[in-house]
């Protein structure tokens, strides 16, 4: 029973890493587009980088759990290291 309850507290915790994923994908988006709109206008302005510092914040934060991941992963015998969370952290490193 516990092995079980650990196992789905493990995907949920992997499901919710590949939302944030989703969200930083969309925010390094979203400031990539203002810094080109601004760059194209006649009088461009300074372009705060308060909004990108953010999102490098967030995914240093995502990215140090990580570990923490695969360790559970490697206690409850299932692998050693999930190749899942080597993409989405390799899809955060790219985007921010």
């Amino acid at each position: 029973m516990g092995r079980a309850l650990a196992l789905s507290k493990l995907e949920s915790i992997k499901d919710a890493v590949k939302t944030l994923d989703t969200n930083i994908k969309s925010e390094s988006k979203g400031v990539s587009q203002q810094m080109e709109e601004m760059l194209t206008k006649n009088n461009p302005a300074e372009i705060d980088s308060k909004f990108a510092e953010e999102v490098g914040k967030k995914a240093t934060t995502i990215m140090a759990q990580f570990p923490k991941i695969n360790e559970l992963e490697h206690s409850l015998e299932i692998q050693d290291e999930d190749p899942e969370l080597t993409m989405v952290q390799k899809s955060i490193s790219t985007n921010v």
